[in-house]
């Protein structure tokens, strides 16, 4: 039966340093080579995770902003399948994040690159993301009125619980058509996430889509935060590292190791030793 073993990064796959191990790249690596099939699920962009996807010897494509792009990392990076949200959506999707007090990041897509805008940062969270990326993309800009013509593929915003929750609901109500997702943030204290996708721009119907394309019978999934539930719900086997939310465990047929002990790796490794 051909199985894919999939993973989330961030309090998954990856330490708190926000990069894998010597041991977890290593040993992932190593078990590629014999012919695992592995790859990724992230909330990151191929852009913002660059560093990280480097140190793996990607066989399989990827997917990434939980959902919106499943790309091929074998030689230069490529996008295999991607949804942009519908123009009609946009202005009032812009306007609840504004109204709520998080003003948020538009990505679009062209020529295989994404681009930002924002047209205000509203504190130090928001800061710090901005300069961990700046150079990461085709461009991240600050614009007075968001360009909203293009192939936007993704909006959002890291801020304060209150608010992000405000705008996931006026967005559910007002805007029922788009994909609506908020995370608390693994490195933030008091970081929440909030990002706005195409319909079908989530991590199941991303792995439906996986599946499909290479041919796998069996899915095999690791995860830690909320926006892991729809890829649990795709996978024949769920596992949540001893760190992840209560409803990720809860979910879970198995519960292994936390992030910072390398609990994947730790787990491919013995299962494979195994057979």
């Amino acid at each position: 039966m051909k199985t894919l073993f999939i993973s989330d990064l961030d309090g998954t796959l990856l330490s708190d340093n926000a990069l894998p191990t010597a041991f977890t790249a290593k040993t992932v690596n190593t078990l590629i080579e014999k012919g695992m099939n592995f790859s990724v699920a992230t909330s990151r962009s191929i852009h913002d995770a660059t560093e990280i996807l480097e140190k793996f010897n990607f066989k399989t494509p990827v997917i990434t902003m939980n959902g919106t792009f499943i790309s091929d990392l074998s030689g230069t990076p490529k996008a295999l399948y991607y949804n942009k949200i519908p123009n009609e959506y946009l202005e009032t999707l812009t306007e609840i994040f504004i109204k709520h007090n998080c003003p948020p990041n538009v990505y679009t897509f062209a020529d295989e690159k994404l681009s930002i805008e924002f047209v205000e940062m509203k504190h130090d969270m928001q800061e710090r993301f901005f300069k961990a990326r700046e150079f990461s993309y085709n461009g991240f800009k600050k614009v007075d009125k968001y360009n909203l013509s293009g192939e936007v593929v993704f909006i959002s915003i890291i801020g304060y619980e209150e608010n992000i929750k405000a705008a996931e609901r006026e967005i559910k109500e007002r805007v029922p058509e788009v994909n609506c997702v908020s995370y608390k943030d693994n490195y933030e204290k008091h970081g929440w996430f909030l990002e706005v996708s195409h319909s079908l721009s989530n991590k199941a119907d991303a792995l439906k889509k996986l599946k499909e394309m290479g041919g796998f019978e069996r899915v095999v999934a690791f995860g830690d935060n909320i926006n892991d539930l729809p890829l649990f719900s795709v996978a024949d086997v769920k596992i949540a590292v001893e760190n992840a939310k209560q409803e990720v465990k809860e979910m879970s047929d198995l519960v292994i190791g936390k992030n910072t002990d390398d609990a994947v790796a730790k787990y491919l490794l013995n299962y494979f030793s195994g057979e």
